[in-house]
């Protein structure tokens, strides 16, 4: 490599955040010094049980829209196939100081593992890594009360304008030879199919119901924000009205094609907008965008929940909840349970419908997510972390913030939340009473014996959950699971929880809770 000696280069390593606006990593990276920004496509976590090639087509394909404005802007964009640690090192050996920046991520346990190591290879190696905030998840927080303050300041700031690299003007060429390659003009298909984990990676039709620029996402935004909201609250609950009434952010926001603050900024520009009419319009788009708005909130602190607790993606929340299921599938009927469900061949039809309709399109919307889960984990008795990283494959706007925690709150372990089981047949009736969703999207499935009554598994899971719940110190551990992670919009229940919690915690006769509690120290 050449570079201008005076100056140290900055490694701007992107992992999620692939836009230009209203991005802190981004800006620091301006800030410090000539950058060069690197992809590495990690083969331990890419071919991991939650990633699909689904996943991976949708980054590179934004990747390339992105590095169409970095070339712009004088920034060399390099990929390479390898894990960060062994790319860090091949970095080192040709350029021997420099800053790494990368935004502060929340991702899944292989994510957070090597972070870890990074953090130890940089403190090694004398490298200063920055991590810049990008939403409202607080790294070591001490806590919770004190979050939804920390929400609204950061929301309210302004959003960062785009870079110019202007220090990257004065750099002299700088090049990263093999295994580094340069990205100019490549399509999303040809770096796809030249990476060497392309075959091991979980195959997954592409979905083309969403477009990764930056074109597309503003007009979802303009078509909501001026007129699709108006339905939200009535039609996010049905699987065929939801397609249009809800934002459809979600995959931008779960791979930073925009920032949840860029939302809000957009949010609060319709809102004003809204009250400056005077009709029944105006008033029923701002109380479904109030509704939208508490959404916001809430995305934020489900990834607090795993940002401040990573085992939630494999261990049960409660710790009474682990011997609940089995962790592995170790019969011929929990196999076929899992298959069924898998293949959409439970011969439970509306069940199998959202199935197909989530395989074939990436996204469904979240009522219909929270009945695929609660009959995975209830009525065929699954183990939520195994049906979790089947889900996870599917869904496009997969972030592991927010599904770990749903995926635990859906199957009754995290011992702070309602136990709520989806009745299918309910749903059915309630969201596609004229049976057009359902017909469309089971093909043959219709035909075929129900795997399980629902009306009956569904009363035995209750049962054995609230056997559970009854035990001798249930409650005292859930306390302490919300004290930790429980959200503070309801300070009665937070005062509930806080009523004699020291004494239960401390209650000697029951040593084993104590020894589970400590799992959340």
């Amino acid at each position: 490599m050449t570079a201008n000696n005076t100056v140290k280069p900055v490694i701007l390593w992107f992992k999620r955040d692939l836009r230009l606006t209203d991005n802190p990593a981004m800006v620091l990276a301006q800030e410090l010094g000539p950058t060069i920004a690197l992809v590495c496509i990690e083969p331990s976590i890419w071919t991991g049980n939650d990633y699909s090639k689904r996943h991976l087509s949708f980054y590179l394909s934004a990747l390339t829209s992105l590095n169409k404005s970095l070339i712009k802007l004088n920034v060399p964009l390099y990929i390479i196939e390898d894990e960060f640690i062994t790319t860090l090192n091949k970095l080192y050996s040709k350029i021997p100081d420099f800053f790494l920046v990368s935004h502060q991520e929340t991702g899944n346990w292989l994510t957070f593992k090597r972070d870890e190591k990074v953090l130890c290879w940089c403190k090694k190696n004398n490298i200063d890594w920055h991590q810049p905030r990008q939403n409202n998840v607080i790294r070591n927080l001490l806590n919770r009360d004190l979050w939804t303050k920390h929400w609204s300041d950061f929301m309210n700031s302004p959003c960062l304008i785009s870079p110019n690299f202007s220090k990257n003007k004065s750099i002299k060429t700088v090049v990263l030879n093999a295994p580094f390659e340069r990205i100019l003009d490549q399509s999303t298909d040809k770096i796809l199919s030249n990476l060497k984990i392309e075959s091991k990676i979980y195959d997954l039709p592409i979905t083309t119901f969403l477009h990764p620029t930056n074109s597309f996402l503003q007009k979802l935004m303009d078509g909501f924000f001026n007129d699709r909201a108006i339905n939200y609250q009535k039609k996010m609950g049905s699987p065929i009205t939801s397609i249009h009434s809800c934002s459809r952010f979600s995959p931008y926001l779960a791979w930073g094609l925009v920032s949840i603050r860029e939302i809000y900024c957009e949010l609060k520009k319709a809102q004003e907008f809204w009250r400056s009419q005077s009709n029944v319009t105006s008033k029923l788009m701002l109380t479904n965008l109030y509704s939208f708005e508490k959404r916001l909130h809430w995305r934020c602190h489900f990834i607090q929940k795993l940002e401040s607790e990573p085992k939630i993606e494999f261990d049960c929340l409660h710790p009474k909840m682990s011997q609940l299921r089995n962790r592995k599938i170790e019969s011929t009927e929990e196999q076929g349970k899992y298959d069924a469900w898998k293949n959409a061949t439970t011969g439970i039809d509306f069940v199998d419908a959202c199935m197909n309709f989530l395989r074939e399109t990436g996204w469904i919307n979240f009522r219909m997510r929270a009945m695929l889960m609660s009959f995975a984990s209830y009525n065929l008795w699954l183990h939520w972390k195994k049906t979790g990283e089947h889900l996870a494959q599917l869904f496009l706007d997969y972030e592991p913030g927010i599904h770990w925690p749903q995926v635990q709150m859906q199957s009754g372990t995290t011992g702070i939340n309602t136990i709520r089981v989806y009745n299918p047949k309910k749903q059915q009736k309630d969201q596609d009473p004229k049976l057009d969703f359902t017909h469309k999207w089971t093909q043959n499935s219709i035909l075929k014996t129900e795997i399980v009554c629902v009306e009956t598994s569904a009363s035995i899971a209750k049962k054995k959950i609230w056997e559970i719940k009854k035990t001798y110190g249930y409650s005292a551990a859930s306390k302490k699971i919300y004290l930790k992670h429980g959200s503070r919009m309801n300070r009665k229940g937070l005062n509930k929880y806080k009523k004699k919690t020291i004494k239960d915690i401390k209650d000697s006769s029951n040593q084993i809770l104590k020894n589970n509690l400590n799992l959340f120290d």
